[in-house]
């Protein structure tokens, strides 16, 4: 995403805390000022004032030479270099965290995220992550016992100190020398490398195309307990906290790097040799970082009405469907800009790749399936993903645990996009046929994708459209400009949601989340 320079002093302030910036030019001496600490010529030099001596009215204290401490950053920092061989679908790099303990309780270690091993070989002979009658389209580039998804560790240091790292399945976890204290900030540098997997999911590679989503480790949320969720076979088994990211991500020249963030390649004089590029990305606010490389792709453009760029990038759908894409993307945004809060980006990408779910959210990015993408209904998958940007990124929540806070308002937000005047209509018909058991709840109690759907998206839009009746027009309108201001970054929660909601309505509402909530 493309932004102000108030946005780049604010990253750039981050990353100088975090250590990664170039340390300052000393000044230039063409003036001919002294050195630091000489007397200048013209004046003589102060008389020493120690023990013992007095300190006249013209009397100089000495000056501290005790440094002044850099100033911390406003959230998290990550700082990532990485590489990326499509011919083995190997991913190298480094990342540097700069972290505060949020929590009320210490921690004795940092855990990764480490969701590519839930793809090696070994992990599917025990424990699966796609349903069985998704494998099909899931694996279709690769049979399951042949794939080699994986996230090594290589090292890792804190505050400068190597430490000791340890695998367990889908989280790396790093040994802190000391308990880190609420409050604390610590940094944390983990090397990696890792591989790809030839599937068709959320991360994956078809053709001439990659894409990595939930791929990079980053620090699990903690919360007084850490969050390093496996990777599940139904729902979006994610929960993490907003950060600034710096990527420089090195690949082939001839690939684009689609990307959370504001990309920059360097000029061919400065990227690396033979061929290779470097892509800088500078990503704040953004609730995770993914990227997509793609060679052979077009691209189709639309704006907000506030200037945002949305661009779809495609290479299987017809210029018409993709164009309908983006203009879909722009419409809903600018309904959100009104009806809840400000979009936090300059611009928004769509991918378009090989999935077997139509679609994804990230920061100011989403990935849909080509298929999806090429129909007619596909804009509905757009538009949500889009929603997206406002309910799980800008207002975050545990989708493992409570995944209705996002997928009930982005399927409600899409219907009341696209639907328009028909929304109520179509609403008590839905509620009519709502299937029997259908109830929001974590996405580890769900066996289908059909139930886990019916539930957080379908239900949760139902309650939504309820509490909107509840509350009256002016009053809904007045509870989500009051909930984006309250938890825009954070994470909100079922609890915290409901004492907004009566907040609003200026008395307890238990009867009304009883029938609707667990």
């Amino acid at each position: 995403m493309r932004r102000g320079a108030a946005g780049v002093a604010a990253l750039a302030l981050a990353l100088a805390a975090a250590g990664c910036s170039d340390a300052s030019a000393p000044p230039s001496s063409e003036s001919g000022a002294p050195a630091a600490g000489e007397p200048r010529a013209e004046e003589p030099a102060p008389e020493p004032v120690g023990p013992g001596a007095a300190a006249g009215p013209g009397a100089v204290e000495p000056e501290s030479t005790e440094p002044e401490p850099e100033p911390m950053p406003e959230r998290t920092t990550y700082e990532i270099e990485a590489t990326f061989d499509p011919a083995s679908r190997r991913l190298t790099g480094t990342t540097v965290a700069l972290a505060r303990n949020d929590a009320a309780v210490a921690t004795s270690e940092a855990r990764w995220t480490a969701y590519l091993n839930a793809f090696s070989a070994e992990a599917i002979r025990t424990r699966d992550p796609v349903l069985p009658e998704h494998r099909k389209r899931a694996y279709a580039a690769a049979a399951p016992d042949a794939l080699d998804g994986r996230l090594e560790a290589v090292r890792a240091s804190v505050d400068g100190a190597p430490a000791a790292v340890e695998r367990r399945g889908q989280t790396i976890a790093v040994a802190l020398p000391e308990p880190w204290a609420p409050g604390e900030w610590r940094r944390i540098e983990l090397a990696w490398e890792a591989t790809l997997p030839a599937v068709h999911h959320r991360f994956g590679a078809a053709d001439d195309a990659y894409w990595f989503g939930n791929a990079l480790p980053i620090l699990a949320a903690f919360d007084g307990e850490w969050r390093d969720y496996a990777y599940e076979p139904v729902g979006d088994p994610f929960y993490s906290t907003v950060a600034d990211f710096r990527v420089r991500l090195t690949a082939p020249r001839e690939y684009d790097v689609v990307a959370t963030g504001d990309e920059t390649v360097a000029p061919a004089s400065a990227s690396a040799a033979d061929g290779w590029a470097t892509t800088t990305v500078d990503a704040p606010l953004a609730r995770d970082f993914a990227f997509a490389l793609g060679a052979g792709y077009r691209v189709a453009e639309a704006s907000t009405a506030r200037g945002a760029r949305v661009f779809v990038h495609f290479r299987h759908a017809s210029e018409a469907r993709a164009a309908a894409a983006a203009e879909a993307a722009a419409g809903i945004a600018d309904l959100l800009e009104g009806w809840v809060g400000a979009y936090p980006y300059g611009e928004m990408d769509i991918f378009e790749n090989e999935m077997f779910v139509t679609g994804m959210e990230y920061p100011g990015l989403a990935f849909v399936r080509a298929d999806r993408l090429n129909d007619p209904d596909g804009v509905e998958t757009v538009a949500h993903e889009v929603a997206h940007q406002w309910f799980y990124n800008v207002i975050g929540n545990d989708q493992v645990r409570e995944p209705w806070l996002d997928e009930g308002f982005a399927t409600y937000a899409t219907d009341v996009y696209l639907l328009g005047d028909r929304l109520d209509a179509v609403y008590a018909e839905r509620l009519r046929t709502l299937r029997k058991g259908a109830a929001v709840g974590d996405v580890r109690t769900y066996d289908s994708w059909s139930a886990y759907w019916n539930g957080n998206y379908r239900k949760g839009a139902l309650l939504l459209h309820a509490l909107r009746g509840e509350l009256g027009e002016e009053g809904f309108d007045r509870f989500l400009k009051a909930y984006y201001e309250e938890f825009r970054f954070g994470v909100v929660t079922t609890e915290s949601f409901a004492a907004a909601a009566e907040r609003v309505r200026g008395e307890p509402m238990d009867a009304f989340f009883d029938r609707w909530l667990p």
